[in-house]
């Protein structure tokens, strides 16, 4: 009987540790992914600020506009982390940075606080395009139906996170991903909506100013 209690201890144990390999796991590959992301913004960035200095920039102003719409973009965990800061170091602005955190995310500091630290990066991801998308000049200059739907889309992804996170439920994988196909193919059809107009009022500023210059 020894024994068996003494097998039954060392398998649960290892269960134990296999269980915690797996998060650690799956906590390191969320950290490169966000690593990598970042990466690639910071190396797109600069080759946009490169290709600004060239004669030809005039050719990538829609680039430009894109990286000003992620370079002043939402950033929920930096805010969360401008608020704490704040509560430690500058009561005064507290509470209108509070005010100003729940206009930009649609969500209160306490509640965002709960729910952010666990929350996964494509999560936070929707989280932070569904701000962009009601704030940014960059998407309000073209306000098509593809812009409302992305936001329904990310408001959608969010709640059937939080649904899971609060039951204790397995991650929805699948539906998250359906979420993100769903965002991209609406975001490439509005992207292309916008170089479409923009196109369309350069070319008729030629045509004025063709019709001026006679």
């Amino acid at each position: 009987m020894i024994g068996n209690q003494g097998g039954f201890s060392l398998f649960q144990m290892m269960e134990d540790i296999n269980r915690r390999l797996d998060e650690q796991e799956q906590t390191l590959k969320e950290q490169r992914q966000t690593l990598d992301e970042q990466r690639w913004n910071e190396i797109s960035y600069r080759a946009i600020e490169l290709v600004n200095l060239s004669p030809q920039a005039h050719k990538f102003k829609a680039d430009r506009q894109k990286r000003n719409a992620h370079v002043h973009g939402a950033n929920i965990k930096l805010d969360l982390e401008v608020v704490h800061w704040l509560q430690n170091n500058n009561e005064r602005k507290l509470v209108a940075a509070k005010q100003g955190f729940q206009v930009i995310y649609d969500l209160s500091f306490d509640e965002a606080s709960s729910l952010i630290p666990t929350a996964p990066t494509e999560i936070i991801q929707f989280i932070n395009r569904r701000s962009n998308l009601d704030l940014l000049h960059y998407y309000n200059s073209c306000n098509t139906q593809e812009i409302t739907d992305m936001k329904k889309i990310c408001t959608d992804a969010f709640d059937l996170w939080k649904e899971s996170h609060r039951h204790g439920t397995a991650y929805p994988k699948d539906e998250i991903q359906a979420k993100r196909s769903e965002y991209d193919t609406l975001e490439s059809k509005w992207e292309s909506r916008k170089s479409g107009g923009n196109k369309g009022r350069k070319s008729r500023g030629n045509n004025r100013e063709v019709r001026t210059s006679k």
